[in-house]
């Protein structure tokens, strides 16, 4: 099963959780009242995954927790895209976390995590490493319960928080 086979049948309160590396761009698109998380476990990610909201500026009961995932970037690119630009239909993004993640670049041009179009709630970078990169965080209106704590950040310019 590839990541997005496992991301299509997830359902609410399960795990996917990586049994070697992968090499794959995923979208995962939030879904009312369905929580479920991705587990890494501490296996490489090349690609980008893309979260795309709910399309609703208020929280509608989904949540994501992206952990132990040893991102590996290619120049430019971005890790965890939130929402995509200019389609309201996937704005949004509510009630993500990622926590105990690696994101390696190492020119210095890749973001770990940044956010399109802006409005996203309750978004939790925790405990992450960010090494080579151009940032941790490109993060542009995010509305309410931002939290980034315990990082060790070795990049070009660090946070990026818009409003």
């Amino acid at each position: 099963m590839t990541l997005a086979e496992a991301i299509a049948a997830v359902k609410t309160g399960e795990t996917i959780t990586f049994l070697a590396d992968i090499d794959e761009d995923v979208t995962i698109k939030q879904v009312k009242n369905v929580k479920f998380t991705i587990d890494g476990a501490n296996y490489k990610y090349y690609g980008t995954m893309t979260v795309n909201g709910t399309g609703y500026a208020g929280a509608q009961g989904q949540a994501l927790t992206i952990k132990n995932v040893n991102f590996v970037a290619t120049s430019g690119s971005t890790c965890i895209n939130l929402g995509v630009s200019g389609n309201n239909n996937t704005r949004y993004t509510n009630n993500v976390t990622v926590s105990g993640c690696t994101f390696t670049d190492g020119d210095y041009t890749a973001v770990a995590v940044k956010s399109y179009t802006g409005g996203d709630k309750n978004l939790v970078i925790k405990d992450c490493i960010a090494t080579g990169m151009h940032s941790l965080a490109q993060l542009s209106n995010v509305k309410e319960g931002l939290v980034i704590s315990g990082c060790d950040v070795d990049t070009k310019n660090g946070l990026n928080l818009g409003s």
